[in-house]
């Protein structure tokens, strides 16, 4: 028997609500909806997670200190699982963009597999051999805790990358959105065959006992993130 994995998508953001592209942008600026949190806490509060699994970006480290609650279960984080990185989109609004851009957007989101890639950004080629590689890695870490329950809070762009590898009907992905793995689901991405090998990093003692960086996906994590992650419980810290 297997463990129960989900995949969530993190909570709505303000610059979701603006129509502004994230990507991988760390902006400061960037916090969860109200609203948000409140749909988080009322959609998951029956899920008692085991394990949580998110992606670095500080939407879903926020959105996963709100899945684990007042529980002593730990965040654990993965490069992999970033959003595909817009480059020279981020921090734009949608009708900002100009025709060129629009239609390279159009070509991500409704005809992949001929996309080239964003400038001075990834490919879905780069975001595949990613965020699969993290996929696999969790799923063959945890996929065979039987009765264990693996939250992993990831972006739509991940998302979207896992559906088209298990044959999963395209479909927009909001904020929330969740899939949980058949056993079938989680045996076939354990055999995905790594691109890129996973890089492990030296595990860090971090000033909240919620919040342990145990693995590395390339590229590395900066500097800057490595330090946003650890003063992440911080006061006053992404409220």
């Amino acid at each position: 028997m297997s463990s129960t994995i989900i995949f969530i998508r993190h909570g709505k953001t303000n610059w979701n609500a603006d129509g502004i592209f994230q990507g991988q942008s760390n902006n400061s600026s960037i916090k969860l909806l109200a609203e948000s949190e409140k749909e988080i806490t009322e959609k998951f509060q029956d899920m008692k997670f085991n394990i949580v699994i998110s992606s670095p970006l500080p939407r879903c480290l926020q959105t996963a200190k709100i899945l684990i609650g007042d529980t002593n279960c730990e965040i654990e984080i993965y490069e992999g699982l970033k959003e595909i990185k817009f480059g020279s989109l981020e921090g734009k609004r949608f009708n900002e963009l100009n025709d060129e851009e629009k239609e390279l957007y159009d070509t991500y989101k409704n005809n992949p597999q001929k996309f080239s890639r964003f400038p001075q950004g990834e490919s879905v080629s780069d975001l595949e051999t990613r965020v699969l590689n993290a996929f696999s890695d969790i799923c063959k870490q945890y996929g065979a805790m039987e009765g264990k329950k693996i939250c992993v809070v990831t972006h739509a762009g991940p998302i979207g990358a896992l559906k088209r590898f298990l044959g999963i009907k395209a479909s927009s992905i909001s904020n929330l959105d969740a899939i949980t793995l058949t056993e079938e689901q989680i045996i076939k991405l354990k055999n995905y065959s790594f691109n890129h090998p996973s890089k492990p990093i030296e595990q860090k003692e971090e000033s909240s006992p919620k919040l342990k960086n145990i693995f590395n996906f390339w590229p590395p994590i900066s500097e800057e993130k490595d330090e946003l992650m650890q003063n992440f419980n911080s006061p006053g810290q992404n409220k």
